[in-house]
């Protein structure tokens, strides 16, 4: 419409924030980001094989890929292949690689059928669909008895602030 301020998006070169020029607003999906400030989510994907241990962090555990606080705003759990012994897992940050943590998905069945849950719609009783990653933190996912026999991947969407 005539009058209206024309919007244009745009990311500097050697940037990682895309920039909204002349006030406007960035829609991605069903989220909007304020201008000038709008960083779009990044996405870590992470392969998973089970494992006959229940040790904390057995099935995965990565540091923060950013070293500075980062906002989860998503995690997923694909399955392709389900686990051959009946196992639940817990998916969390925690202050090292081999501790569990169950504050994004608490006991997961992972011998179900295969497919995808998250911590929105399948966080159990201790999962947040939001959650601070530390700087110096490392998200685990830890089985309850062997996981063997599961294949599959988890995606983490985060923010860097």
């Amino acid at each position: 419409m005539a009058g209206e301020p024309t919007n244009k998006v745009y990311m500097p070169q050697g940037g990682d924030q895309l920039v909204v020029a002349s006030g406007g607003k960035l829609t991605m999906g069903a989220v909007d980001y304020p201008p000038a400030s709008a960083r779009i989510p990044k996405v870590l994907k992470t392969a998973l094989v089970g494992v006959a241990s229940t040790s904390g962090g057995g099935i995965a555990s990565v540091a923060n890929p950013e070293g500075v606080d980062i906002l989860i705003t998503r995690c997923l759990l694909h399955r392709t292949t389900k686990s051959t012994g009946a196992a639940t897992a817990d998916i969390g940050i925690a202050a090292d690689g081999t501790t569990s943590n169950d504050t994004l998905i608490d006991g997961i069945d992972i011998n179900a059928t295969e497919g995808v849950d998250d911590n929105i719609k399948n966080k159990g009783t201790n999962g947040l669909e939001r959650r601070i990653w530390g700087a110096t933190q490392f998200l685990t996912m830890t089985g309850s008895a062997t996981s063997a026999g599961l294949v599959g991947a988890l995606y983490v969407e985060y923010v860097v602030p």
